[in-house]
């Protein structure tokens, strides 16, 4: 099955109305974090595939300076998602995003999804592959990639 995560990035929103928003859509919050950094918020917890409880999944954000917060309010930042399966996780990533816009999230050009995809679920054949191949295909899959940077963006 495919694994992927996704990042959101929106303001808006404070750290309370971010883990309500989670919640609603029936995650598990573990809280608010320093830019690909340390701990600000109050709840515990590490990474965000910490808790690989993939029935309720474990969401996180991170505050982002090169957000551009024009509501007055909140404050920019890039929710986490866990590690995400399938339709099951495409629903989940439906639900957050549609609590945190009914909570007042929005977006602008400084906003953007980061998608990541797990390379090893996406086929038997990738997972036969020696390390060197699968090298070989993700620089491929990484000069196609800053080929098409322009329509990619354009998305």
């Amino acid at each position: 099955m495919q694994t992927y995560g996704i990042e959101i990035e929106s303001y808006g929103l404070n750290e309370n109305e971010l883990e309500n928003a989670i919640v609603r859509a029936g995650g598990q919050w573990l809280g608010m974090f320093g830019y690909h950094g340390g701990r600000q918020g109050t709840a515990s917890g590490g990474h965000h595939d910490a808790g690989r409880d993939y029935s309720n999944p474990v969401w996180r954000a991170e505050g982002d300076s090169t957000i551009n917060n024009t509501s007055g309010r909140g404050f920019g930042h890039e929710v986490v998602s866990p590690i995400l399966h399938g339709v099951h996780g495409l629903d989940r990533m439906v639900r957050v995003m549609t609590e945190m816009r009914r909570a007042g999230a929005e977006v602008n050009r400084s906003c953007g999804l980061h998608i990541t995809l797990g390379i090893n679920s996406c086929s038997a054949r990738m997972q036969r592959m020696s390390i060197s191949s699968q090298r070989r295909i993700i620089g491929r899959i990484a000069e196609a990639y800053h080929y098409f940077q322009g329509a990619f963006n354009q998305l």
